[in-house]
Formats: structure tokens, sequence, C-alpha cells
């Protein structure tokens, strides 16, 4: 088990999946709960990538929107 941070995990996201999340979406898929999982320590959220991949594989796209908006977590 790997934890990334969101620049990492948002990194993640595109190498291991061809998704390309901006930073800005990221942390608002986090502030309303829709986004992978993540911790907070000392500051900073932190991202595992059973985490990541387990939203990866719940989320579902939809028709509308900026790339970044393309996935919904079920």
């Amino acid at each position: 088990m790997r934890y990334f941070s969101a620049a990492e995990a948002q990194q993640y996201l595109k190498k291991q999946y061809g998704m390309s999340y901006s930073m800005s979406a990221l942390n608002k898929y986090r502030a309303e709960g829709t986004g992978p999982r993540c911790v907070k320590l000392a500051g900073k959220y932190w991202y595992r990538d059973k985490d990541i991949d387990a939203w990866v594989a719940s989320a579902e796209p939809i028709r509308h929107g900026s790339a970044a908006d393309r996935m919904v977590s079920k």
C-alpha cells in the first residue's frame, strides 16, 4: 500500500487510468465527499492507492462538464 500527496494522487490517476484531474477538482471532490477517501495528517491530505483504485472502480462517467467533472462516485 502506498500513500500519495494530492499532487501524487493526481499523477497516479493520470498514469494508471489516463484521467486528468486538476488540483481544484480533487479538492472539490474531497470537500464534497465524492472523491477518493483520504486522511489528513500534519495539515496535509494523503490518499492510499487502494482508495484511489476503489474510487475509480465505483465511478461512472457523466456526459457533461469539464474533463475533471466526467466522473462521479456512485
